[in-house]
């Protein structure tokens, strides 16, 4: 335990210095030079979706999400939430929270430093509560027109707490990789992102969520979308399932790809 400790201190520490580094670099450049005019710049995304039976098999489902950024050329800030109402036969099965917060340090740059914050509760997982702070760099692999692609990797604290047995406590080395591709021009895109949790004090606890999204774009906000959410965890409550898949269909309305 202590070996681990301390191996995420040094990781922690390491990180620090990357940002405290950038900071300073970023500091001497602009004062050699004038400074350019600098806007802020803001942007959302809302998507939802319903899935609806009668007869035999009543069924509601309601996933809800919104995404927003405020950016300029010295830091970016990225919150997401989304919300999920599921109920089938008179009997609530989902009423999941999960929220997502990113700030981001000098977003222009190929390599920036980040700081996250993740919240998630959820009836369906028997979730309790999950609180996971963390810390560490982004990095632009891809950006053309057509073709984005984006990874974040940083170091965690994950609290996590189950309705029905005792939770945990973990470090963990965290993967995310956003991607974005313009299938056909103004037509057809396709969003998707990727999650990789690994606990570093234990090989069996970790997460894969893999969420992508294809978009019927029908004007310049509007598009119809098919989304599909992939989720496998190997530590759960152990009346609920390690793997989960749904898909929906539904609309976005956003001002950015």
């Amino acid at each position: 335990m202590k070996i681990v400790k301390t191996i995420t201190k040094n990781i922690l520490t390491g990180i620090l210095l990357i940002i405290l580094l950038s900071t300073s670099t970023y500091g001497l450049s602009q004062s050699d030079q004038v400074k350019p005019k600098d806007s802020l710049i803001f942007n959302y995304k809302f998507n939802a979706s319903m899935r609806m039976s009668k007869g035999r098999l009543n069924q509601l489902m309601i996933p809800l999400s919104l995404q927003t950024t405020l950016a300029n050329k010295t830091f970016e800030m990225d919150l997401v939430g989304s919300y999920v109402y599921h109920k089938i036969n008179g009997f609530q099965l989902e009423n999941e929270i999960l929220t997502r917060g990113v700030f981001t340090l000098l977003p222009q740059k190929r390599i920036r430093p980040v700081v996250g914050y993740i919240y998630e509760s959820s009836l369906l997982s028997q979730l309790k509560s999950r609180h996971s702070p963390g810390l560490g760099i982004g990095l632009t692999v891809i950006k053309k027109k057509n073709h984005k692609l984006r990874l974040n990797a940083f170091a965690s604290y994950d609290k996590t707490e189950f309705e029905n047995v005792v939770g945990y406590e973990t470090f963990r080395a965290n993967l995310i990789l956003f991607g974005s591709d313009v299938l056909i021009k103004d037509r057809l895109h396709l969003n998707y992102t990727f999650f990789y949790f690994q606990s570093v004090q234990d090989g069996t606890n970790y997460t894969l969520l893999f969420e992508p999204k294809l978009l019927f774009k029908l004007s310049k906000i509007f598009s119809l979308s098919t989304n599909l959410n992939y989720r496998y965890e190997n530590i759960v409550d152990p009346i609920s399932t390690r793997e989960n898949l749904f898909m929906t269909f539904g609309f976005q309305i956003a001002n950015m790809r």
